[in-house]
């Protein structure tokens, strides 16, 4: 386990092609860092069928939460708008060393 800041945790993201959130398979969505705590710079998006029904959900993660972030192998723990810890297995390219 290795505390890193975040700007490491960003970088890591950008060369994200996708991040596991629970099983789900989900392409990062990555808005600029611009040193404001309440900038959301990471959202992730996702549908999943509940009673029949298709639902849209959303995470957002923001600047203030996750100046330091820790990183587990190539798990990355944020803490989301909700106030929650999420564990995002980021997977790269098969043509990316960390």
């Amino acid at each position: 386990m290795k505390s890193i800041n975040l700007k490491e945790a960003y970088l890591l993201l950008q060369q994200a092609a996708a991040v596991d959130l629970e099983g789900r398979l989900i392409r990062p969505i990555i808005h600029e860092l611009d040193d404001d705590d309440d900038n959301v710079f990471l959202t992730l998006f996702w549908s999943e069928e509940h009673d029949g029904e298709l639902l849209d959900f959303t995470l957002d993660f923001e600047e203030g939460d996750n100046l330091t972030c820790v990183l587990e192998g190539t798990s990355l723990i944020l803490v989301s708008t909700d106030q929650e810890e999420e564990i995002l297995e980021i997977l790269v390219p098969l043509h990316y060393t960390w």
